[in-house]
């Protein structure tokens, strides 16, 4: 994989949705010189033919274990060293990507195109919750200083507000950015699904947003 094969693959949907889910799940390891992602085993059954479309990685089952006793559900650590694929990642901003700014790879790839980079990102570090009384509330996961001017762009295109909060907790600190507009959770998700029709991704993402 070179560098012009990726840029040709930048007009490639699946592709684009890969480097957006790579941007949340995936991180490039300075101890094995390779790119990484992990994810839960369910949700890799659901993306496999689009993750290993392009890169043949090595794979890894693994379980979380508290207190001796199985924690969590079972995920698949992904490894590959891919030169070219690293050297694209890295110009773009990739080493850097918690906390960082989207806005070089979003460059890269046509705006036509750009819902899916934000499917993918959606996928990895976004998530709809209902609650028992009927609450509901979309909301992307980062660290305590994520830049989310771009996703703010955005939205703000769209004519929807949202709400940046922040959490410091023993465990560690993260920031929120989050809506509970029933009409603004609707009107992100037929912007990254077209007129709300499955195609690829995480079906059951997808299914929160026909539930609203």
């Amino acid at each position: 994989m070179s560098i012009p094969e990726i840029e040709k693959l930048v007009n490639d949907k699946k592709f684009v949705y890969f480097l957006g889910f790579l941007w949340a799940d995936g991180w490039i390891s300075k101890k094995w010189n390779a790119i990484e992602i992990c994810i839960v085993e369910d949700d890799f059954k659901c993306l496999k033919s689009i993750l290993m479309k392009h890169v043949k990685w090595g794979l890894l089952k693994k379980q979380k274990y508290r207190n001796k006793k199985m924690f969590g559900r079972p995920q698949i650590r992904m490894t590959k060293h891919i030169p070219e694929l690293k050297r694209f990642l890295l110009l773009n901003n990739y080493q850097n990507k918690s906390g960082g700014s989207p806005k070089l790879i979003l460059s890269h790839i046509p705006e036509t195109l750009h819902r899916y980079w934000w499917r993918g990102y959606f996928d990895g570090d976004g998530s709809i919750s209902i609650s028992k009384n009927g609450c509901k509330n979309l909301g992307f996961w980062s660290t305590l200083n994520q830049d989310w001017l771009e996703l703010k762009t955005l939205v703000e295109s769209m004519g929807l507000t949202f709400s940046i909060y922040t959490y410091k907790r023993k465990c560690g600190t993260s920031s929120s950015f989050t809506t509970a507009n029933r009409k603004y959770i609707k009107k992100f998700g037929e912007y990254i699904y077209p007129h709300l029709k499955y195609d690829f991704g995480l079906k059951r993402k997808f299914n929160k947003f026909k539930l609203i």
